[in-house]
């Protein structure tokens, strides 16, 4: 039986150092938790939690014919829209992402196990022209979530993160502590929830200044075992 390596995330040593209790699940080394889930959950419905989400698999799809792809499946998705696909027996639970970026690219993460052959199958038109591209090693996933979430987004970017501009299921691109980010609001049980995506090589600059700046809001470090609490498939 072939035996697939186990992946860890960019922030795999810094998270061990802030005290995270690993779980292997999907080849991957995950944050199971840090404290007690009553008290991560409070932390999420009370102020500011934080989340490695790296192992979400995220891929590029590029196609100069994107608006003729999407209305082939009878998707119409505007830049700056995110969809959630692919929903499994909860109707509060997905497996795909897809946010437009522009006028030609399409931007996925998904929790699917399978989700490379997954999308490859639904994107695969050789008459569009279209090119996908796995970005999952190449990008740091890290969740950011509470009711404190859009003040304290706001001092990482010259984004306007306001509740009233950044809405739920949209995105935008930026510079976030002078680094490009990817930004996506997708919010848990009515809960702020953004998922900033980050060049790999940025990642530990990227979340240790987080880090330093979450203190400010009562932040706190939570794992999976929260985040499938509140709904979210991991």
């Amino acid at each position: 039986m072939k035996i697939q390596p186990v992946k860890q995330s960019a922030l795999h040593f810094s998270l061990i150092e802030n005290g995270a209790n690993m779980i292997n699940k999907n080849s991957w080394n995950m944050v199971s938790y840090f404290d007690q889930t009553e008290n991560e959950l409070n932390a999420v419905k009370d102020s500011l939690a934080i989340a490695d989400m790296s192992h979400l698999s995220k891929f590029k799809i590029q196609t100069p014919h994107l608006d003729d792809f999407l209305a082939s499946k009878d998707l119409k998705i505007q830049i700056g829209q995110v969809v959630n696909e692919n929903v499994i027996n909860d109707p509060g639970k997905h497996i795909h992402t897809t946010t437009r970026i522009s006028i030609d690219e399409l931007w996925v993460n998904s929790t699917s196990c399978d989700s490379s052959n997954e999308i490859e199958a639904f994107y695969e038109n050789d008459i569009a022209g279209v090119e996908l591209f796995d970005m999952t090693s190449a990008f740091t996933g890290i969740r950011i979530l509470g009711p404190n979430a859009p003040l304290f987004l706001s001092e990482l970017t010259d984004l306007n993160i306001g509740l009233d501009e950044l809405r739920n299921l949209r995105s935008a691109q930026s510079m976030f502590l002078q680094i490009y980010g990817l930004i996506i609001r997708n919010d848990l049980i009515n809960l702020p929830t953004y998922e900033l995506f980050v060049d790999r090589s940025y990642a530990l600059y990227a979340f240790e200044s987080i880090m330093k700046l979450a203190a400010r809001h009562n932040g706190k470090l939570v794992g999976i075992k929260c985040m499938s609490k509140l709904g979210a498939v991991t």
